[in-house]
Parts: structure tokens; C-alpha cells; sequence
């Protein structure tokens, strides 16, 4: 994945853009319990064998306040390139987007739900490339 991100964007991000981006970090947390109420009926509907135990589904909430606390960190000590930021906000509004839009609970909704989750893999390894090739880090 050489080359995803240029290094002449390693620069710190202006104060603005980081701030906003930093907020998005809120996007999930207020969506989820918004939309996301009917979760555990529709993965009971769309039920695969190689579905785990709604308890493995926990690991998420680690891991959204994991990715929000290093934010935070990257955000008071200006340590993110704008292209890291660009991607954590892009990150945020995807697994929004997925949580409403799965919620629907129809084929179509699913349909989208896998285009976005393609969408999140996507931006989460450029920001980690990014983040990975971040001299200041």
C-alpha cells in the first residue's frame, strides 16, 4: 500500500479542520442508541452460521473509545496530517450511515450496508498508512 498517502501531507492540519473532525468522533455515539435500537432483532433476521454471540459484537464499543481517545490525543497535541483527519471523519459518518441504514432492516438496506462496510475498510488502511507514515508519531 506504498504511495496511498503522499508524504507532502504530513504536515500538522489547521485547527478547524481538525476540530471538526474531531467532533465526528460524537456522530456514533449518537446515532447508535438512536437507530441502532433494533440491531440485535435484525442480526437475529439476517442470522449466519458464522455469525459469533451478540457479547463479540461488545468488542466495538472498545474500540470506538480506543480510536476516540487517540483522536483526542492527536487533536491537543496536533499530531494527525489532514489526510488522517479527512479519513477518521470519514470513518465516523460511514459507521453512522451503516447503523441507520442497516437498521431499515430490508434487502436493500443490507445491500448498502455491505458497499458501506467495503467503504470503511477502504478508509480505515488509508488512515492507517497515513498515521503509520506519520514521521511525527
Amino acid at each position: 500500500m506504498d504511495g496511498i498517502v503522499d508524504e507532502s501531507l504530513s504536515f500538522a492540519a489547521d485547527s478547524t479542520l481538525t476540530t471538526a473532525c474531531a467532533l465526528s468522533a460524537l456522530l456514533p455515539v449518537i446515532v447508535f442508541p438512536v437507530f441502532g435500537k433494533n440491531q440485535r432483532d435484525l442480526a437475529r433476521k439476517w442470522f449466519l452460521k458464522v455469525t459469533p454471540p451478540n457479547i463479540w459484537f461488545s468488542v466495538w464499543f472498545v474500540i470506538l473509545i480506543a480510536f476516540d481517545a487517540a483522536a483526542v490525543h492527536a487533536w491537543a497535541n496536533k499530531l494527525w496530517a489532514p489526510i488522517s483527519w479527512i479519513c477518521f471523519a470519514l470513518v465516523n459518518v460511514n459507521i453512522s450511515l451503516w447503523t441507520i441504514i442497516y437498521g431499515k432492516g430490508t434487502v436493500g438496506a443490507l445491500i448498502i450496508s455491505v458497499v458501506l462496510e467495503a467503504i470503511l475498510v477502504l478508509t480505515n488502511q488509508v488512515l492507517w498508512v497515513s498515521l503509520v507514515q506519520n514521521k511525527g508519531l
